[in-house]
């Protein structure tokens, strides 16, 4: 089994959206969900309030189960932290208290 991660290029299987492919934008592992860049978007309404005093609506981007993605590409591998350039730890001593002083 896949693991997808965040920049991943996967593709729709099962539901309204199927062989759609996108990029990964969001994992959610705890609900178990993928938001997919230019899938599952929907359009949230507002009520009035003080700080929005018209109202109105806004499209979000939803998820869609992991179970209805497949991974078609994964994402290139980031480039590594170079390490501190310095002291080794190979000559690097610990000093006790009363040598400290």
């Amino acid at each position: 089994m896949a693991t997808i991660k965040v920049g991943d290029e996967v593709k729709v299987i099962a539901g309204d959206n199927k062989n759609l492919t996108g990029k990964v934008l969001k994992v959610q592992t705890k609900l178990g969900r993928v938001v997919v860049e230019g899938i599952g978007s929907r359009e949230r309404h507002y009520k009035k309030s003080y700080a929005n005093p018209k109202g109105g609506s806004k499209e979000i981007q939803v998820g869609i189960a992991v179970s209805n993605v497949k991974l078609v590409k994964a994402a290139a591998k980031p480039a590594r932290a170079v390490a501190k350039t310095g002291v080794s730890k190979a000559t690097k001593t610990k000093q006790t208290s009363k040598e400290k002083k």
